[in-house]
């Protein structure tokens, strides 16, 4: 024989046994008094607590490239902020340091690159070390053309070495 108890069927000792477990612990519900308060036009789901996003720092500085990358370069020339120091990496090498100097008076710089540029390979321009300036490392995480690429890290600029034409 089936019981049925709010929607749940139960044979006759599976309902015996919930009435005496229901009746030993005893019913201690209450229908409220008074409803709970609710303001208008507030889901009751919504959270009391607020969430400020955070703050991003501020966009960093320009980098640029500004000549064509040439299989065999040794010289990599660009524009950025002056007194900056910088790497230049060969991407397409995990990030090998290929390069490195400080960025000019005037804002340019024209570094040395060993080895010789191949072609195919993509450049890229990254922060060199800070140590010794009072330069602000974190100006420098983020920025309109700055990209971050795994295992290799934040690079401001990058171009490819052009593949030399084949002519007819």
């Amino acid at each position: 024989m089936l019981w049925r108890y709010n929607g749940m069927k139960y044979t006759g000792i599976a309902f015996a046994l919930f009435l005496i477990f229901f009746l030993s612990i005893g019913c201690t519900c209450q229908a409220p008094t008074k409803a709970p308060s609710r303001t208008v036009g507030v889901s009751p789901l919504a959270s009391p607590l607020t969430f400020q996003s955070p703050k991003l720092p501020q966009s960093g500085p320009d980098f640029e490239i500004t000549e064509p990358l040439l299989p065999g370069d040794t010289l990599v020339k660009g524009t950025g902020p002056s007194g900056v120091p910088i790497r230049i990496l060969d991407v397409s090498l995990v990030g090998e340091e290929i390069g490195s100097g400080i960025i000019g008076d005037d804002g340019t710089f024209a570094i040395e690159v060993d080895p010789p540029l191949v072609a195919g390979h993509r450049i890229g321009i990254a922060l060199g070390s800070l140590e010794g300036t009072d330069i602000d490392g974190s100006l420098f995480l983020r920025g309109d053309d700055y990209v971050d690429i795994p295992l290799v890290g934040i690079l401001f600029d990058t171009a490819w070495v052009l593949r030399p034409t084949p002519t007819p």
